[in-house]
């Protein structure tokens, strides 16, 4: 490097540098013309909504004739409607629905409610099968999974970078196709997850930037609450939601012997536990049919996990379609 060279870099990292130190005193804040106060009364409407409708899908797994859980999703139903009432009645809401009057933000949205819901899904299924059928250590289970983990840091880290020539819709709907992969052993299956999260890494690098970037300055603050607020509850209904549909298949397809309890019928772990305390061979019948009840439940939760992958992969690409690439300058 020549001595010119060297001193334009040398320049250009005191730049940054000085950049750094001075951008919170010289850098414009943009504030709503007037700070709200928390609303309340949407607070347990929101709870009296997302509560019963998680204890409806729990209730309906385990009994489909429940009358208890269609009850549930009733009032699920009248709290949700009372709760969008308000937030369109009232001038400060806890959730600002007017934002969703933007195509952006709204698919963004959906977009990462979903993908967080399968994502939090697989994580609980996955997470099940590597200690209960491959039989690992909850250590060795957490370096298994810390793979699929390293591939979704690597995906958001690369997926800005694909966004400054490539439209996000088609970042993020290219990613999610090859998502839908997971599938086979052990070996074969974490290769699937892997690539599955490598794959739908963008919807969150992405899908936040556009959320935020789509909403008036003064309300990027609610927006931002919005995505996170959206993120975190479709991990919940995920594992709610997946969780509920893999446990309905297994205790339809389990067939304990005769004198073991209904509590085996529950769960894989309520059938290795039950297992303890059986003769040695009905809790090797029963062991065998928990464990060919539980991945016939994995199979199905994987591959309604592709489904919603091809479809949000096709939506993506719809809606997001007119985005342009994003800028290097605005990164």
């Amino acid at each position: 490097m020549s001595t010119i060279e060297s001193a334009r870099a040398a320049a250009r990292a005191g730049t940054r540098e000085w950049a750094g130190l001075t951008a919170p005193l010289l850098l414009p804040e943009t504030r709503a013309a007037g700070a709200g106060r928390l609303d309340l009364p949407s607070v347990p409407l929101s709870l009296a909504a997302a509560l019963p409708a998680v204890y409806a899908l729990k209730e309906l797994a385990k009994d489909p004739a429940n009358p208890w859980a269609y009850g549930a999703a009733a009032v699920a139903v009248v709290f949700g409607f009372l709760f969008v009432r308000r937030q369109r009645a009232v001038a400060e809401p806890l959730m600002d629905l007017r934002l969703l009057r933007s195509r952006t933000f709204s698919a963004a949205l959906v977009i990462l409610l979903v993908g967080m819901l399968i994502q939090g899904g697989i994580y609980l299924f996955i997470s099940q099968y590597l200690q209960t059928i491959e039989g690992l250590s909850p250590l060795r289970s957490g370096l298994w999974l810390a793979v699929p983990a390293l591939a979704l840091v690597a995906g958001s880290l690369l997926s800005p970078i694909a966004a400054r020539r490539v439209r996000p819709g088609t970042v993020i709907a290219a990613g999610l196709v090859p998502a839908a992969a997971w599938a086979g052993d052990t070996v074969v299956l974490m290769i699937g997850v892997t690539v599955g999260f490598l794959g739908m890494a963008p919807i969150g690098a992405l899908g936040i930037s556009l959320i935020a970037g789509s909403a008036p300055p003064e309300r990027a603050g609610a927006a931002s609450a919005m995505a996170e607020t959206s993120g975190e509850f479709g991990i919940a209904f995920g594992v709610a939601a997946l969780g509920s549909l893999g446990t309905a298949v297994f205790r339809a397809a389990i067939s304990a012997p005769e004198g073991v309890p209904p509590s085996a019928r529950e769960s894989i772990g309520e059938a290795a536990t039950t297992a303890e305390r059986l003769p040695p061979a009905s809790a090797a019948a029963l062991l065998d049919s928990a464990r060919d009840a539980f991945l016939t439940g994995l199979g199905v939760v994987g591959t309604a996990s592709a489904i919603l992958v091809l479809a949000l992969a096709a939506v993506s690409a719809w809606l997001l379609r007119r985005l342009p690439p994003i800028g290097a300058d605005d990164l």
